[in-house]
């Protein structure tokens, strides 16, 4: 960063034995989520992008969620909002602590979940709970600069695992002009591209055709 980000990570860090910081050279992201993962310590990883953020409650009702249902990763609705209308988000009051409403999906179920009907949510990395024991050797793809998050996704939901649906629109996505989802119709699309691709064959060589058609349409259309 070349702002005064690591300064103030630093810190947060004396203050918090909670907050461990870590500095690389700038590799691209799928390598700084690479070196997380390598770092990371916890019983669950948590992806939180730099521009974005979270409802106060969203980390708590998915811990719930996972632990209740021995699931291996949760994931919730979003939001794109602008800076403005994130900071209006952030300061409502919490609302009444019932438990959030869950549905859950495994195997085949969750597959269908990502190939239809959660693509968008289950297109980014951002806003997910993950087990990391679950996660295993599996690592971002550091050849592709856009889509690597759905690539991993793609490669971690195919093990057959449980996942759950906490259904709340509590991810906020900021959206300004340089976000890196705006350049997949530029140069840097083809990057996109090739993820899309790489999912459609392997769905059609596993005969799964229907789950290869949501992707051929896509990368078609890049």
């Amino acid at each position: 960063s070349a702002d005064g980000g690591p300064g103030i990570c630093k810190e947060m860090g004396l203050t918090d034995s909670r907050i461990l910081f870590c500095s690389k050279e700038n590799g691209g992201v799928s390598s700084a989520r690479n070196y997380g993962l390598l770092k990371a310590g916890g019983e669950y990883v948590f992806f939180l992008d730099s521009d974005d953020a979270i409802h106060p409650r969203l980390l708590e009702e998915m811990l719930y969620q996972v632990e209740k249902e021995k699931a291996s990763l949760a994931f919730a609705g979003y939001k794109k909002l602008t800076g403005e209308e994130m900071e209006e988000a952030l300061r409502k009051p919490l609302c009444r602590r019932e438990r959030v409403k869950g549905k859950t999906a495994k195997g085949r179920e969750a597959e269908s979940w990502f190939h239809g009907i959660y693509v968008n949510e289950l297109s980014g990395i951002g806003g997910k709970l993950i087990k990391r024991e679950d996660i295993g050797t599996l690592c971002f793809d550091e050849n592709l600069t856009n889509g690597e998050d759905t690539f991993f996704l793609y490669c971690f939901i195919r093990r057959q695992i449980k996942m759950v649906y906490v259904e709340k629109d509590w991810y906020y996505y900021r959206v300004h002009k340089r976000s890196a989802t705006h350049s997949q119709k530029t140069a840097e699309g083809k990057h996109y591209f090739e993820c899309s691709r790489r999912i459609c064959k392997k769905e059609f060589e596993k005969g799964n055709y229907d789950f290869a058609l949501t992707w051929e349409r896509f990368f078609a259309l890049q």
